[in-house]
């Protein structure tokens, strides 16, 4: 959710993305009280089950978690909330961000809220359980035949390579390359919109979701996948990497990948 869940989801694959639960009613007069509690997110199609924590102090905390990859540590977020009880939204804010959630209904510990993702008017929806403690609901999630001895199926990996906003972000937009090749692009579409983007080749296509900041580091998930069977039982078919990006001084970039827990860094430089 948020920041960072804005860019989960394929706008053709939005329906849908949530298992179902109880259908709260529409709130008449939701207000700070209602919200304030942990509330634990049922898990998305890719394995995003986030959980956010709204404080009396007008904090809110976003716990990130992925089902796909729970050793992973996805880290906290912060943000400053306040609720506007005549527009039922929830306004987020923090130095470098923000947003607004719209409150479908709460109704005892199920809670439904609705993000605009800036496709088209297009928006996604989130269901919620109110707990005792900061834990995903990971049991409950399902994921669907991903075999690599498989094509690919829109569902295996949903792409969402939109950029959040960054105060830097300006100097990441172009192509970066490592041994002559070109490895990644950021690039800006007629939309004004910031994304992720890779050149497919003869073998190989690339997606990228889960983008987010840490700190002036962004961070997301690449994916590749062919589309020859003969490269199904190839390792790098259906394969998924955290990868972390961080600009360095005189136009060069680090690029900093993990496959299974072990990290690899090495330096791209500007085409």
């Amino acid at each position: 959710m948020f920041k960072h869940v804005i860019v989960v989801l394929l706008v053709t694959l939005l329906s849908g993305c949530v298992r179902p639960t109880a259908q709260p009613a529409s709130p008449s007069a939701v207000d700070k009280k209602a919200l304030i509690g942990i509330w634990a997110m049922l898990p998305l199609k890719n394995g995003i089950a986030n959980v956010v924590e709204f404080r009396a102090d007008d904090q809110v905390l976003l716990h990130s978690f992925n089902c796909e990859n729970p050793q992973v540590k996805m880290g906290v977020e912060q943000y400053h909330y306040a609720v506007d009880k005549s527009s039922q939204t929830i306004r987020l804010t923090s130095p470098d961000h923000a947003t607004q959630l719209k409150i479908l209904g709460i109704v005892g510990r199920a809670m439904k809220l609705k993000q605009p993702i800036g496709f088209e008017n297009e928006s996604l929806t989130f269901s919620y359980l109110k707990v005792a403690q900061v834990v995903p609901f990971c049991e409950m999630y399902k994921p669907e035949d991903k075999s690599p001895k498989t094509a690919f199926k829109p569902g295996d990996f949903i792409a969402a390579p939109a950029i959040p906003e960054h105060k830097d972000l300006d100097k990441f937009v172009g192509k970066w390359r490592s041994e002559k090749a070109t490895q990644l692009e950021i690039v800006k579409d007629k939309q004004g919109r910031f994304t992720l983007f890779q050149a497919a080749d003869d073998n190989w296509r690339y997606l990228f979701n889960n983008v987010h900041w840490v700190g002036d580091e962004l961070n997301f998930n690449s994916y590749a996948y062919s589309e020859k069977p003969k490269l199904f039982d190839h390792p790098f078919h259906k394969s998924q990497i955290p990868t972390q990006i961080r600009l360095l001084p005189n136009d060069k970039m680090r690029m900093t990948i993990d496959i299974d827990g072990d990290k690899s860094a090495f330096e791209l430089t500007r085409e």
